[in-house]
C-alpha cells in the first residue's frame, strides 16, 4: 500500500522510524553492504581464495544475510525475507559447527 506523501510501498512489517529518516538511510546502506558481503564471499569461493569451511567465508555469509534481513525487515519482499532468514540460519549453523570443530 503506497503512502500518500512518499509514493513508496510500505513493507510487510511495521516501520520503526519515521519516513526518510537517517535510520532509513542507514538501514538501506546495511542492505547494500550485506549484498556486497554475500557476493564477495561467493566470488572468493569461486576463485579459490576461500574454502567453504573458512571462518572468513562463513562470517561474510552470516553478516551479509543478517544485514539484508534487517533491511528487508523494514520493508521489502516477504519471500526474499524468508530466503535470507534461512540463509542466515544455515550460515550461522556452519559458523558454529566450524568453531566447535576447531576447538
Amino acid at each position: 500500500m503506497a503512502t500518500p506523501s512518499s509514493g513508496r510501498k510500505e513493507g510487510f512489517l511495521p516501520r520503526m522510524f519515521g519516513k526518510d529518516s537517517f535510520m532509513d538511510s542507514f538501514i538501506g546502506l546495511m542492505g547494500y553492504v550485506g549484498i556486497v558481503f554475500l557476493l564477495l564471499g561467493y566470488f572468493m569461493l569461486v576463485i579459490g581464495q576461500l574454502k567453504v569451511t573458512d571462518t572468513h567465508y562463513l562470517l561474510l555469509n552470516v553478516l551479509g544475510a543478517l544485514f539484508v534481513v534487517i533491511t528487508l525487515h523494514s520493508g521489502g519482499s516477504l519471500p526474499l525475507f524468508y530466503v535470507l532468514v534461512a540463509w542466515l540460519l544455515i550460515s550461522a549453523f556452519g559458523f558454529y559447527k566450524h568453531r566447535i570443530a576447531a576447538h
